[in-house]
């Protein structure tokens, strides 16, 4: 075997470690979007939660809100609507680090495919894309559709509530009195005297 030989070979070997590496450490940045998005989601539920509790106290309550564009009001349809505001924020949110992490996915795919013919057992990112893209049932349901879904069915009912509290809900619907809380009016302030 020539020097040139053995020179190509380690030159081959160096290569296929630094591969090996950055294959590595894409399989981390992608563990690493998919849990900000797991996060997200668990932050979004959580959030979500607290508001529908603070609607229901707030219903509970009898607390009407003068506001003066809108007159009195539930209280309890301002805290779904602030709650829609941030459901639709989670969802641009997740939406985001979804294609970042649709992107480390394809990159992860492209080092597989070189890796294919040396090391036929690195097929994680590839064999989790296949799996994901299978058909549901009888509609393809990719992971982009199923993030959309989780968002839209969540952000429907709260539209729905917002609607119903707002339009449903008035001081002649609580029969035992309404606790009316208008917004504060700040006290004017006198111009300095010279």
């Amino acid at each position: 075997m020539s020097e040139l030989d053995n020179k190509s070979q380690e030159s081959d070997s160096e290569i296929l470690k630094l591969t090996i590496e950055a294959w590595k450490k894409t399989i981390d940045v992608q563990q690493h979007f998919n849990d900000l998005e797991v996060r997200i989601r668990n932050f979004a539920v959580t959030v979500i939660t607290a508001v529908i509790a603070a609607t229901g106290t707030a219903l509970k309550d009898h607390v009407m809100i003068y506001i003066p564009i809108f007159g009195e009001t539930a209280l309890a349809a301002w805290f779904v609507v602030a709650g829609l505001a941030a459901w639709t924020g989670f969802y641009v949110l997740d939406r985001s680090y979804h294609k970042l992490l649709l992107g480390a996915v394809q990159h992860g795919e492209y080092i597989e495919k070189l890796l294919k013919d040396k090391i036929p057992s690195i097929v994680l990112t590839t064999t989790i894309s296949k799996y994901s893209r299978e058909r549901e049932s009888w509609w393809e349901f990719r992971s982009l559709g199923r993030i959309r879904t989780f968002y839209v069915i969540v952000g429907v009912m709260l539209l729905g509530l917002a609607l119903v509290l707002y339009f449903g809900v008035d001081a002649s619907s609580f029969p035992n009195g309404v606790t009316s809380t208008p917004l504060p009016t700040l006290p004017a302030i006198p111009s300095p005297t010279p």
